[in-house]
């Protein structure tokens, strides 16, 4: 439910000219020579669970419509309908009578003798005949005070008291500096004795309870600690293509006459792929007439090739630029 208040002057009764039946007029209070048409529709949806309207003038956001831009949202009545609804002649009437919340339950009718003896009836607040209405007394300087809970009051004790052990810590931590530096152990030591003792009278649950887990102090000079990886450490893309490029370099010079000798004092016959074309045996067509070709230039090369890959007997090696192809009986 809605409950707005009014700030109205005693022109707004004039103000509201009624254009139809169930239709009035009233104009805009911001804007210059802008007028709204408030409508009162027939009825509402409206049950006891499910009710938007308003307490005290009744009106109903479904029910009454504005032209005005706050008037279409859902479920809330602008201040043109609420006016309308309290100051407009037959308006309360088309909409269904204000009904307090707490105005619930059967109605039932008792009856009480007031002073003249006379017995008359009186009607629950509850019924839907009789509308409840609560008006505030505005005037009135009475006034009740809401009191905080009291576990409220309790943290809010407590907050304050640990602001005021926070200012003692800071203190008694610049005396404890202070004393450091003038070198005065024997007055550090009696201080001491009487924080201990002092901490042996709080309450036992206290004493033995553990200790928040706080972080070390950080050093204030020099390089920071590095604390080790929580998770292992994963390679980067650029260690990884550096590892494989380590792993695909050619061997160093220190080990390449080495290398090179091992190479050639490896048997010619067992060398039966050629350099050429890398296979072992030629294309298909020449499958029964393989003839093999060796380069002269023993003592370096040692290449074998087919002579179908070659440009024949007597020329240049193509491995070496230096030797030439001779014929080699396999």
């Amino acid at each position: 439910m809605l409950n707005f208040s009014f700030r109205f002057n005693g022109l707004i009764e004039a103000a509201i000219t009624q254009e139809q039946e169930k239709c009035w007029k009233i104009p805009s209070k911001s804007r210059n020579g802008v007028a709204y048409l408030v409508t009162i529709a027939d009825q509402c949806d409206c049950s006891d669970e499910i009710n938007s309207h308003c307490v005290r003038c009744g009106v109903c956001a479904y029910q009454v419509h504005c032209t005005c831009p706050d008037g279409y949202k859902a479920g809330v009545s602008c201040l043109h309908a609420h006016a309308v609804a309290t100051f407009a002649v037959g308006a309360s009437t088309m909409l269904r009578p204000p009904r307090h919340p707490l105005g619930t339950g059967s109605c039932s009718i008792s009856s009480s003798t007031n002073k003249d003896g006379n017995i008359c009836a009186q009607q629950d607040a509850g019924s839907e005949q009789c509308a409840l209405e609560l008006e505030p007394d505005y005037g009135s300087s009475s006034s009740t005070v809401a009191h905080p809970p009291e576990n409220i009051c309790s943290q809010d004790f407590t907050k304050e008291e640990y602001q005021v052990n926070e200012g003692i810590q800071a203190r008694m931590s610049e005396i404890s500096r202070s004393l450091l530096k003038s070198n005065r152990g024997h007055v550090l030591k009696e201080w001491n004795n009487i924080l201990h003792d002092a901490m042996q009278k709080l309450p036992r649950d206290v004493i033995e309870s553990k200790a928040f887990p706080r972080r070390s102090i950080l050093q204030t000079t020099g390089a920071g600690p590095k604390p080790s990886r929580i998770q292992p450490q994963y390679k980067s893309r650029s260690k990884l293509e550096y590892e494989k490029r380590k792993k695909r370099q050619y061997i160093d010079g220190s080990d390449s006459e080495v290398e090179r000798q091992r190479i050639l004092s490896i048997d010619r016959k067992q060398l039966q792929t050629c350099f050429v074309c890398g296979r072992r045996n030629p294309d298909e067509d020449f499958e029964n007439d393989v003839y093999w070709v060796s380069c002269s230039n023993n003592t370096v090369c040692k290449a074998w090739a087919h002579m179908i890959c070659c440009t024949g007997v007597g020329s240049q090696c193509s491995i070496c630029k230096h030797g030439q192809w001779q014929l080699e009986e396999v």
